[in-house]
C-alpha cells in the first residue's frame, strides 16, 4: 500500500500487487497524491 497521511488519517491510499516501480510511484504521486492537498504541505517521503 502507498499512501500519504495527514491529521492522523490516510489520504490516497492506493494497493499494489507487484513491485513499486518509480513509475508507478509518480503516477500516483501526480494523479492521486497532490490532487488531495488543499493547503501548502511540507511532503516528507519515507
Amino acid at each position: 500500500m502507498v499512501a500519504g497521511l495527514t491529521n492522523g488519517e490516510l489520504i490516497a491510499p492506493m494497493t499494489y500487487e507487484e513491485m513499486m516501480t518509480s513509475d508507478f510511484f509518480e503516477v500516483w504521486f501526480q494523479k492521486f497524491f497532490l490532487p488531495t492537498l488543499t493547503t501548502p504541505s511540507v511532503i516528507i517521503v519515507k
